[in-house]
């Protein structure tokens, strides 16, 4: 009976610690009063990403933010540009934070799946520059680090300075290894008007 003991801590510790709390992460430019939801309506570049979900196939992610602050939800559509089938949309939805004290902490999954929403945290917004910053948790090991731009006008030096300073922002706290880039060349080469 002592063996078991352990094996049954492990699985729990790993669980609880695989998504950093958002109070740690959180930057006064998403405190209350700073930030609404609403910020993120409408259209954004996916400019770096980690995302394990979109397939290496697929280049160009853009995200279309519908914010409705009083049913409490929001969704996204997230359109690529994939090399065998061309152009796809995936639709994921969520659930605003219930907290007002911390409006960036959302919560998503793919619209209509049966699997439990997943933290998606808005960290860090600069209102200047037109650039949000999340990371979302999906599973022990598994995350999205992402740098959102209003604009895709931006140089792929420019774009690692952006997950240069969340990385420094964060304490290194956030895994942002593997961050793939697309920067105005990339978006002129899928054909999208940046």
């Amino acid at each position: 009976m002592r063996t078991a003991l352990p094996l049954l801590i492990v699985p729990a510790v790993a669980l609880a610690s695989f998504c950093p709390d958002y109070d740690s992460i959180a930057q006064p430019s998403v405190a209350e009063g700073s930030f609404a939801p609403e910020d993120l309506s409408g259209f954004w570049y996916l400019s770096a990403t980690n995302e394990p979900t979109i397939p290496p196939i697929c280049r160009c992610p853009r995200l279309n933010f519908t914010v409705d602050v009083d049913s409490g939800l929001y969704s996204y559509v997230n359109t690529d540009l994939c090399d065998i089938t061309g152009e796809i949309n995936v639709n994921v939805a969520g659930e605003l934070s219930a907290d007002p004290s911390t409006p960036g902490f959302l919560r998503e999954h793919a619209a209509h799946s049966p699997f439990r929403l997943k933290p998606n945290m808005v960290f860090h917004v600069d209102r200047e520059s037109e650039v949000a910053y999340t990371y979302a948790c999906i599973e022990p090991g598994v995350y999205s680090f992402n740098v959102l731009t209003r604009g895709g006008d931006w140089g792929e030096e420019e774009l690692q300075g952006l997950v240069d300073e969340a990385d420094k922002l964060t304490n290194g706290t956030l895994k942002v290894d593997g961050v793939k880039i697309t920067d105005r060349d990339a978006w002129g080469e899928c054909g999208v008007d940046i």
